[in-house]
């Protein structure tokens, strides 16, 4: 069995989801987000605002980026060890790759 993510990735995204859901719900009740940048964060004002808003977007970034370069190297890996998925595009082979649990008990 391929390993798509280790522990470590998945912390990532489950702390990387998490983050982000909390993001859209407080946009969600700020509609005014463009308010929200270039404010200095002051306590009792918004949640997220200003720099503590830039970090939380950068570190999200971050942290996509880093698990779309370790979903590549898993990507790549597998075709190197089964050529005939060459024929899948990248994102059916995901798909294939992290349903394969469910796919070997249907």
């Amino acid at each position: 069995k391929t390993e798509v993510l280790d522990e470590e990735d998945i912390h990532i995204l489950l702390e990387s989801d998490r983050d982000f859901r909390h993001l859209l719900i407080v946009t969600w009740e700020d509609p005014l987000v463009m308010s929200l940048f270039g404010k200095k964060s002051q306590t009792n004002v918004r949640e997220l605002q200003g720099d503590k808003l830039i970090s939380r977007l950068e570190t999200l970034q971050r942290n996509q980026e880093r698990l779309m370069r370790q979903m590549g190297l898993v990507v790549q890996s597998t075709r190197e060890k089964i050529p005939r998925l060459n024929f899948l595009s990248e994102d059916d082979l995901l798909s294939v790759l992290t349903n394969a649990d469910s796919l070997a008990t249907a």
